[in-house]
């Protein structure tokens, strides 16, 4: 699947998927969306929350430290 934005100079993304074939279209367009949303959750941990300068070393203190920062 391709992406781009509108406008006068477009950007494009480009998405590969092992689905198989019968998958429909709006399924992929739907996953896309959902990872902006992860991505641009974890942007903002990074950043505003100050997650960038945690050290965490074992999953679960990492996992509670996301939920209770998102």
């Amino acid at each position: 699947m391709i992406t781009r934005t509108l406008g006068a100079e477009p950007t494009y993304w480009y998405y590969i998927s092992n689905a198989p074939a019968s998958t429909p279209l709006r399924l992929f367009v739907w996953l896309s969306g959902v990872r902006w949303a992860i991505a641009q959750g974890f942007e903002e941990t990074k950043t505003a929350l100050g997650m960038a300068h945690d050290e965490l070393r074992k999953y679960t203190g990492w996992h509670h430290y996301m939920l209770t920062c998102m």
